[in-house]
């Protein structure tokens, strides 16, 4: 598991490929995702299950960690591409 301290305002890019655990783990973080944006607060998560450019932003002070997951098999309809998403608190 990777943990970041967001020390500045700024975007912080990242090339995802896969299935990912994003956690807040202090402060506020913005996540956007293709197709979605969401704000995590302080012990919220989201798992991610896409490819393509995740970008993160933060409070300064925030902190944040990314773990890889296994592959998450899923059924989903024919030609839909749209990201899993999962919040939880």
């Amino acid at each position: 598991m990777h943990t970041q301290l967001i020390d500045r305002t700024g975007l912080v890019a990242i090339q995802h490929q896969g299935n990912a655990r994003i956690i807040c783990e202090a402060g506020r973080v913005w996540l956007s995702i293709p197709g979605r944006d969401i704000t995590l607060a302080a012990g919220e998560r989201c798992e991610v299950s896409c490819t393509g450019l995740v970008l993160l932003e933060g409070e300064p002070g925030s902190r944040y960690s990314i773990a890889t997951l296994p592959s998450m098999r899923r059924w989903a309809w024919p030609f839909h591409s749209s990201p899993k998403l999962v919040v939880s608190h």
